[in-house]
């Protein structure tokens, strides 16, 4: 899970630094952004199963599609397409936290599972905006603070992951 949310760090501010400056890896950090929440679905499938680990991998690149969205509408100032994006990402992750609370309800609390979530979202959304607004020194610190929780992330699954299933890790 650490290697998996660490690219996804890794490969989102990478994504955005290319979308925000136009530089033409833009579009091959999207894809290998979006293969890497496949590759986190299937960490998950192999212990909550295929479909489960297909359903949180297609929610987290419909993450992913949605997020260059936010960027292209925060680069352009348009509100209106902001608003939109924005409802739909966090009404994403709301139903990323559904699916993964009902595959680990005892350790995936929906409650607690959301509010990491959103975190996140809320983190990242900072970094962004700093650099886009060419804070460059604000959005490193912002990206710190996003990784830093990235990681916490990581091992709230990792420990839930454990704890559901101790006999696969003795």
């Amino acid at each position: 899970m650490d290697s998996l949310w660490s690219y996804h760090a890794w490969y989102t501010r990478e994504y955005y630094i290319a979308a925000v400056l136009e530089t033409p890896n833009a579009n091959a950090t999207a894809t290998r952004l979006l293969q890497n929440q496949t590759d986190i679905g299937n960490a998950f499938g192999q212990y909550y199963g295929k479909d489960v680990g297909d359903k949180i991998g297609t929610l987290l690149q419909e993450h992913i599609k949605i997020a260059t969205e936010v960027v292209a509408a925060t680069k352009a100032n348009d509100q209106t397409k902001l608003k939109d994006a924005d409802d739909r990402w966090h009404q994403n992750f709301v139903e990323l936290a559904k699916a993964l609370s009902a595959a680990n309800p005892s350790y995936y609390p929906y409650d607690k599972t959301l509010q990491l979530l959103n975190q996140h979202l809320s983190l990242l959304t900072a970094a962004v905006t700093s650099f886009i607004g060419g804070d460059y020194s604000r959005s490193v610190t912002q990206n710190d603070e996003y990784y830093e929780e990235i990681l916490m992330m990581a091992d709230f699954f990792t420990d839930g992951i454990i704890n559901q299933f101790p006999d696969k890790f003795q």
